[in-house]
């Protein structure tokens, strides 16, 4: 049973965790990628702040926060036949 405090899964398998996060967060990819995508961290007006590309067969990928301030932002995750969005919390 989940509450939604510590983690928060989609439809899809993904989970990130924790959430609220703090320091770092851990995004949970299932049983892995069947394709490349990039991982993005957007602010709340869109706008990316973080970009990084990995692979196929990837299952989790570790995102640090500190360097950014508290608030609401978007985890997005986009391969060649599917884009999915996020929340992510963060508190310091």
């Amino acid at each position: 049973l989940s509450t939604g405090l510590a983690e928060r899964t989609d439809r899809q398998g993904i989970t990130l965790f924790p959430d609220p996060a703090n320091e770092q967060v851990t995004i949970d990819l299932g049983r892995g990628l069947t394709e490349e995508a990039t991982i993005e961290l957007l602010d709340s007006k869109g706008r990316s702040l973080y970009r990084t590309i990995i692979g196929r067969g990837v299952t989790t990928h570790l995102l640090e926060l500190s360097r950014w301030a508290s608030g609401s932002y978007i985890v997005q995750i986009r391969t060649a036949s599917n884009t999915h969005r996020q929340r992510l919390l963060i508190v310091h």
